[in-house]
């Protein structure tokens, strides 16, 4: 009776740190549950800013074209499209970030860098979807003023404020690929 007794209070004992340990190390929390959502919602949302992306080249493309007919209806449609995926992945990225809240609450370790670090994403990439926003406002402006036949230092100002616009989506861009290089290493440890 005594050594059934003791095997038990043993099995207790050893059921009662092995869930210690769980808890410990974040699998006994819905951290990770949280992680994958993050990271789910992240690719939706990166999904939605691809979209955004091709803005330049198809203005560009409609640019070459030269139906002056055409060019300001399809322009003016592009322009909005534009302004409407903006939106949707500034609202995907919403998403994340609140995905983001739990995970940070919730993890540890890698979990809780992880979750760090995808806030940080989220701002970037608000970062980015603001600097195209400011590249469709200046091809708007531009587009509003063709043809061309007032002062060239306007169009010279309304020209270096195109490329300030697209440089910094290119450099906002790079930040982002690097860090979502180490988000998924972060990832990938807290999963493994």
């Amino acid at each position: 009776m005594r050594g059934k007794v003791t095997c038990r209070l043993a099995l207790a004992l050893s059921a009662l740190l092995a869930s210690t340990l769980l808890l410990t190390c974040g699998c006994g929390s819905k951290a990770l549950q949280y992680a994958r959502e993050a990271r789910s919602s992240y690719i939706s949302a990166r999904a939605v800013l691809v979209g955004l992306k091709e803005f330049p080249s198809r203005m560009e493309e409609l640019l070459k074209e030269g139906d002056q007919a055409a060019l300001s209806e399809e322009a003016e449609a592009l322009v909005e499209e534009a302004r409407r995926l903006a939106s949707a992945a500034a609202s995907a990225f919403g998403t994340v970030e609140e995905k983001c809240g739990p995970l940070a609450a919730e993890g540890q370790g890698d979990l809780a860098s992880y979750g760090e670090k995808m806030s940080e994403l989220v701002d970037l990439n608000l970062k980015v979807i603001n600097a195209y926003g400011e590249l469709v406002n200046y091809c708007e402006t531009a587009l509003q003023g063709l043809p061309f036949t007032g002062n060239p230092e306007e169009l010279a100002s309304l020209l270096e404020g195109m490329d300030g616009a697209a440089r910094k989506i290119r450099e906002l861009s790079d930040q982002v690929a690097a860090q979502e290089e180490e988000a998924e290493s972060m990832y990938r440890r807290a999963v493994e």
